[in-house]
């Protein structure tokens, strides 16, 4: 289980202010996979975040988002390959 801390904690005027930490579905070697079947409101913001800090942090690692069985069909094709 792989937690990643997209923004730290801080305080601002003496008050602590909680990480924002994402935690995917599957993390493999070089790529990891988010299973999203219907996304809350949260979800974009997250999302974004995380794209920020693969850019910054794991460039050459490969995201996915799947959201019904085709999607996983085709991911497993594409992984496989």
């Amino acid at each position: 289980m792989h937690r990643y801390t997209l923004l730290p904690a801080f305080v601002y005027n003496n008050s602590k202010i909680r990480a924002i930490t994402y935690l995917p579905d599957f993390v493999g070697k070089d790529f990891i996979i988010e299973c999203k079947g219907y996304p809350n409101d949260a979800w974009a913001n997250r999302e974004k975040l995380f794209k920020y800090y693969l850019s910054l942090n794991e460039p050459n690692t490969k995201f996915y988002i799947v959201r019904n069985n085709k999607d996983v069909d085709n991911l497993i094709d594409i992984l496989k390959s």
